[in-house]
């Protein structure tokens, strides 16, 4: 996503899990909540956050200690204790000491940040759980938990804290089990509240927006969450994906079911350039968008795709795969991550040798790409490994590149032109296939290897000696 939007996304969550609990608790006595900030400067970031989200700004914060996970978490449930005990006394009170005998003993629970549903409600179905346990703990898919609580008489020994927590590999998938059996050798009963998705990585992400909403009633709190879900996916880089098909029925659902799944296109678009085996229509039942090209060529077939997303209003990044399956869909994330964070302007998936498949790559297409990248690497001294169709780009850059090549050569003229226009380019070696089912149109014979070779080889040494005259003609438009 970039780091801007993804600092805007933890800033919304923060702002939505806080107004899940807002009118918990009273200002003037610290009351139910509280914030155990890794850093005291960002008390006023806290604050600025809590008036977003409507709460009162006056929660108490205070700084986490310990080295690392498992002492922070220690550290909250003594600390807290430590700053509870001081306002009902009007003085501090040793954590350790017990302020009344006969008073209830209280519940704490503690929870992290990167839990868009965790609100008062889900936090009281787990504090009903510690009625009848030392302790609770709430999953998440990862084999983690988002959070902890614990009955106060277990809270108020520093030293069985320590126990707790001691010596478990945070951020891996093995916390929960091993936290329950830490629970299990200390004899303190456990129970487990409702599960919920943090967000740690993009994937997490795109799981908590397709995932349907938890409540179901009109409410406020449904309102509050369809909100938060419309803010949530405004952020969402929107990708599209385009498939140049021809023929390709045998084909598209291999291909294009794994594509949708990933979650991560928002539209996918068959290109298609005048199939007759019935590819259109079987692109459409399966969810695609199918634009039509009528003239025979793969740039053309292309153009006419980025020219129905550009009258729709254009988007943030073109995803670009073939057809025929050959294109590993486990790597879009590879390929799109440079581009949706912003950080290079075309990403390229490079099928270098020992990456690809036997037969995938025949060898007169292996010694044409060889070939053509050692020209590009005389002429413009960059050094490209593959001229390969799996490649993500930025729509304003897409846009400054003015693409116009209507045949093979798409793909060089597309490269050269990110170099002369300085672009920021990156490759990524990834896997190349056989192509799932049929013969390609053109790698499959020699001469219609031969013929795309030609269209190439004329492509690049256009663009080598009129680039020029396209420089001035951009300058003048």
């Amino acid at each position: 996503m970039g780091d801007a939007s993804a600092c805007a996304f933890y800033r919304s969550t923060l702002a939505h899990v806080w107004s899940g609990f807002a009118g918990q608790g009273d200002a003037t006595t610290g009351g139910d909540v509280m914030i155990a900030s890794a850093d005291q400067d960002r008390v006023e970031l806290f604050a600025e956050v809590l008036r977003e989200a409507g709460v009162s700004p006056d929660w108490p914060v205070f700084p986490q200690r310990g080295e690392d996970l498992g002492e922070r978490m220690a550290f909250a449930f003594t600390d807290a204790l430590a700053m509870l005990d001081g306002e009902s006394e009007g003085e501090s009170v040793s954590a350790g000491e017990n302020v009344s005998e006969t008073a209830p003993e209280r519940i704490f629970l503690l929870s992290g940040t990167d839990i868009p549903l965790y609100d008062s409600e889900i936090a009281q179905r787990a504090a009903e759980l510690l009625v009848e346990h030392d302790a609770v703990l709430g999953p998440t898919p990862d084999g983690g938990y988002y959070l902890i609580g614990l009955r106060e008489s277990v809270a108020r020994q520093p030293e069985l804290l320590r126990k707790i927590f001691a010596d478990i590999p945070w951020s891996t998938s093995e916390v929960r089990a091993l936290q329950s059996e830490r629970f299990a050798q200390l004899e303190l009963s456990a129970a487990l509240a409702p599960p919920l998705q943090d967000v740690d990585t993009y994937e997490d992400l795109l799981a908590i927006v397709k995932s349907p909403s938890p409540v179901r009633e009109a409410s406020g709190a449904a309102v509050r969450h369809d909100d938060y879900l419309k803010r949530v996916r405004s952020l969402l880089p929107d990708v599209r994906v385009i498939l140049p098909i021809l023929n390709e029925a045998e084909n598209l659902e291999f291909v294009l079911k794994p594509i949708f799944a990933s979650g991560y296109a928002r539209e996918v678009i068959c290109a298609d350039n005048g199939s007759t085996d019935g590819s259109q229509a079987l692109a459409r039942s399966l969810g695609a968008r199918v634009t039509d090209c009528p003239e025979r060529g793969y740039g053309i077939t292309c153009l006419t795709a980025l020219d129905d997303i550009r009258a729709r209003g254009g988007c943030d990044v073109v995803l670009f795969m073939d057809g025929d399956g050959a294109d590993d869909p486990e790597y879009i994330r590879e390929i799109l991550a440079p581009v949706t964070s912003n950080r290079f302007d075309l990403s390229l998936g490079a099928r270098v040798p020992e990456l690809a498949l036997p037969g995938a790559l025949m060898a007169h297409a292996r010694f044409g790409n060889w070939l053509i990248t050692r020209l590009v690497r005389l002429l413009w001294k960059f050094d490209y490994r593959d001229l390969g169709p799996f490649r993500a780009v930025r729509w304003d850059a897409y846009e400054i590149m003015s693409m116009d090549d209507r045949n093979y050569g798409w793909t060089v003229q597309m490269q050269i032109r990110a170099l002369q226009d300085g672009l920021r380019v990156r490759e990524i070696p990834v896997p190349y296939r056989k192509r799932h089912a049929g013969t390609s149109k053109v790698t499959a014979s020699l001469r219609g290897s031969y013929m795309a070779g030609k269209i190439i080889f004329r492509t690049l040494f256009r663009e080598y000696f009129f680039a020029g005259r396209r420089r001035r003609k951009a300058a003048a438009g």
